[in-house]
């Protein structure tokens, strides 16, 4: 079964301190090649590098992408759906 994960401020404390090592773990200890993360920022960042930065781990950051939207625009949710 395939699995998107999608989280809402990746760039934040809450991301790089608890949700992101979890997925380190989850991605190490399982046979987790059916699940993917979208990371969904206001600005424009290096997913790849912050993965590694808050986990050590290239296959989460393979797995990893970034969606950069404006919260307040409607278009950004409707190209986040699409996506």
């Amino acid at each position: 079964m395939k699995t998107l994960l999608v989280i809402f401020g990746i760039t934040g404390d809450l991301s790089s301190r608890k949700l992101l090592p979890a997925l380190s773990h989850i991605v190490n200890d399982t046979s987790s090649k059916d699940l993917t993360v979208l990371g969904v920022s206001r600005r424009e960042v290096d997913i790849r590098q912050l993965v590694i930065d808050a986990t050590a781990n290239e296959e989460l950051a393979r797995k990893t992408s970034l969606y950069t939207m404006d919260l307040a625009k409607l278009g950004d949710y409707k190209g986040l759906k699409r996506l």
